[in-house]
């Protein structure tokens, strides 16, 4: 809204410096041509009289005094203008091209970038075209500024000139180039903002998937070392030796497992690094298998088979071993 209205003041202000410009052209082509007429009349000056009757009732120094004096003047020097225009045109009508070259001119020396494209003289009561500095050619639209010079009998000159839109444009250019700097400047830190919310989010739901996973992992040795120490104490399976000896086995398996995670935690807390260090190693998948099967089965309530097939049966893979059996048990236990 702001450029809107600039744009509109500023396009009002370049039709007034345009006006401006032609009415001071038509001062300058009209003395050219009384210098002629002069030059004609073999070296005598040309002789205008002009007669304006001033009515009132004698307050006119009093409005002067008020501040209308300059109001009374200019009109003034408007009759006088129109006057003469009226008494040379009858000996010499306006020269258009001339009044072309003038107004460019001014349109120069008041850094206004329209162009000017051709002058016509219009008769004001009828429309009609009374002579034209040039034809008028395709490609010339824009804008048309109308200056009646002779009131007595109507006519006017009509400038035709290119688009008004560019040269307000041209002079609101530093105020655009300030407000597209700003606009970037806005749309720089929106977008560094809507970054660090979205940042912000991923981090919340790392965090909410990271909570989820690790209490799964931590939750699984408990149960299983639990149900193990659950057997040996109330289903008399602590009355064999080599049950006793199974079951306690898993259970300081499980507590190895709980250290491990609870070590990596802790390591990931403090180095706050984004890269998972992996103590690889060869690690024996049949033997793997058969611990965590072994451990599901103790886990679970339902009567479950779970049938190993490793080929070769002496098949290893480098990699993690803890993470491997975290892999392989999450995957079993959620089965």
């Amino acid at each position: 809204f702001y450029l809107t209205g600039l744009y509109n003041d500023i396009s009002e202000e370049t039709a007034g410096i345009i006006s401006f410009c032609i009415e001071e052209a038509d001062g300058e082509e009209l003395q050219n041509r009384l210098t002629a007429i002069s030059a004609m009349s073999n070296g005598e000056p040309a002789t205008i009289t002009v007669e304006k009757s001033v009515e009132g009732n004698g307050s006119n120094v009093s409005d002067m005094k008020k501040g209308k004096g300059a109001v009374v003047f200019s009109l003034l020097v408007k009759e006088v203008r129109q006057t003469v225009h009226h008494a040379v045109d009858t000996v010499m009508p306006p020269n258009l091209p001339m009044l072309d070259s003038l107004i460019a001119a001014g349109f120069r020396n008041k850094n206004i970038s329209a162009r000017l494209y051709y002058s016509e003289i219009i008769d004001m009561n009828t429309g009609n075209v009374i002579a034209a500095s040039r034809r008028q050619e395709a490609g010339m639209k824009g804008n048309a500024f109308v200056y009646e010079y002779d009131t007595e009998n109507g006519y006017a000159y009509k400038i035709h000139t290119s688009s008004m839109t560019l040269a307000a444009l041209e002079r609101m250019s530093g105020i655009l180039l300030t407000t597209l700097l700003t606009a970037l400047l806005l749309g720089y830190a929106f977008r560094f903002f809507i970054r660090t919310a979205v940042r912000q989010k991923t981090l919340e739901e790392m965090k909410q998937d990271f909570t989820n996973n690790m209490t799964h992992e931590l939750k699984t040795p408990v149960s299983i070392a639990y149900s193990a120490v659950d057997a040996l104490l109330n289903f008399r399976q602590g009355e064999s030796a080599e049950k006793r000896r199974q079951y306690l086995n898993i259970c300081i398996e499980q507590l190895s497992r709980l250290r491990d995670l609870i070590e990596q935690i802790l390591s990931a807390s403090m180095e706050r690094s984004k890269n998972i260090v992996l103590k690889k190693e060869n690690v024996a998948l049949k033997p793997l298998f058969a611990r965590i099967a072994e451990q599901q089965k103790l886990n679970i309530d339902k009567c479950v088979d779970i049938d190993i097939l490793v080929q070769p049966e002496n098949l290893t893979v480098y990699a993690d071993a803890t993470h491997l059996y975290n892999i392989v048990a999450n995957l079993t236990d959620n089965a």
